[in-house]
């Protein structure tokens, strides 16, 4: 953002941005970075007691939906 600023370029104005991973400094830039979060503890754990089920020779579930989310902060310009 920096650099498209030295451009002329106007965050969100001109160009929306997103990030990936919530870190925490996407609220410190300016614009706050709008993130995707991934529940990264949870897919830990879910892979956990896949490989122990595994072990244990358990059932475990193929299809394990974890969802991302959006974090809205200031650096997307609203659709509407």
């Amino acid at each position: 953002m920096v650099e498209l600023t030295k451009q002329g370029i106007r965050v969100p104005e001109d160009i929306s941005i997103i990030g990936f991973d919530d870190s925490s400094y996407s609220m410190m830039t300016i614009p706050a970075l709008t993130t995707i979060r991934i529940p990264a503890v949870e897919m830990g754990e879910k892979a956990a007691h896949a490989v122990l089920d595994a072990i244990n020779k358990k059932e475990t579930p193929t299809d394990i939906n974890l969802g991302p989310r959006v974090i809205e902060r200031s650096s997307v310009k609203p659709l509407h």
